[in-house]
């Protein structure tokens, strides 16, 4: 087909009529998922360090010192 005949089919084709479409499922689940992961995001960015390497524990043995005696 040429373009003026494409043209002219377009032109001749009835009107379709205006639809909106939307997924089964409330707004809620979205509204739910949207906080969750906000509440994650919050917890996360303070505690990050806390995830990747634990605090070391501090050590609370006393080091033992040893003492060579050179005298006779």
């Amino acid at each position: 087909m040429q373009f003026a005949e494409m043209s002219g089919v377009l032109k001749n084709a009835p009107r379709l009529a205006a639809v909106i479409q939307q997924r089964q499922g409330s707004g809620a689940y979205l509204t739910f998922d949207a906080l969750a992961g906000l509440a994650l995001l919050i917890w996360v960015v303070p505690n990050r360090t806390h995830i990747i390497a634990p605090e070391a524990t501090i050590e609370t043995r006393r080091v033992a010192a040893t003492v060579r005696n050179t005298e006779p």
